[in-house]
């Protein structure tokens, strides 16, 4: 596993090509709904590693394609991150709110059981989130990435492996937020934020690649466009 992840990094700037398409996708991840390309383009590029296809993902090959597949991907991620996200938010209420700034108050304490809830469900949602693209991807269709039990099957599969992957995967995104908010000004933040993200989404794609059991049996037939339902 070391010999793949070492391989996935190295795929990533081993060309010019390859350092082009980062500069394109972060530079189109930092404009409002433009963005839903450069997600588009990395579902796109998921698929053909998937398929073991050697061939490039173009730009230019089909905009509208891309629009589709960074709306189903990015809805994937949201819906799969809105309860940690919502329980963030009402730990915080808790927390500042009702709490009225009392260490030993019991809507405090309520804060903190909640935050610790919502870790738990962080953890649990950005574990299974990866194998839910891939299955969305593989079978062309928006709803592979909501049949948990198929994605726990697809994960117990490859545990030990995936555990390694999901660890540094996390731990990409970790460190690049970290030099987002914490090391740069907003400025500089704003404008680097697209460009570390978008790598390490096309670090991911190449990560998943290397562990995702593909069927070589059942996957859905290949159509122009992917289906939303």
């Amino acid at each position: 596993m070391k010999r793949k992840i070492i391989e996935a990094f190295r795929t990533t700037v081993r060309s010019r090509r390859n350092a082009q398409d980062i500069l394109i996708g972060g530079l189109l991840l930092f404009f409002p709904v433009v963005q839903l390309i450069s997600i588009g383009f990395l579902m796109k590029k998921l698929e053909k590693i998937l398929r073991l296809e050697k061939s490039n993902v173009e730009w230019d090959e089909n905009l509208k394609e891309f629009l589709l597949w960074g709306l189903m991907g990015a809805g994937v991620i949201i819906i799969y991150l809105a309860i940690p996200f919502l329980l963030m938010l009402l730990s915080g209420f808790f927390v500042s709110t009702l709490s009225g700034g009392k260490i030993l108050s019991l809507f405090f304490i309520r804060g903190q059981v909640i935050n610790l809830v919502m870790i738990l469900f962080f953890v649990l949602a950005t574990f299974i989130m990866p194998f839910a693209l891939c299955s969305m991807v593989e079978a062309r269709n928006l709803r592979r990435a909501f049949n948990i039990p198929a994605l726990l099957d697809r994960i117990f599969l490859v545990a030990r492996d995936y555990l390694i992957i999901y660890t540094v995967i996390l731990s990409l995104y970790i460190l690049s937020f970290a030099l987002i908010f914490l090391l740069l000004n907003i400025v500089s933040g704003l404008i680097l934020a697209g460009f570390l993200l978008f790598y390490d989404g096309y670090l991911t794609v190449h990560l998943l690649g290397k562990v995702f059991p593909r069927q070589s049996i059942t996957v859905a037939p290949r159509t122009q466009t992917p289906d939303i339902i």
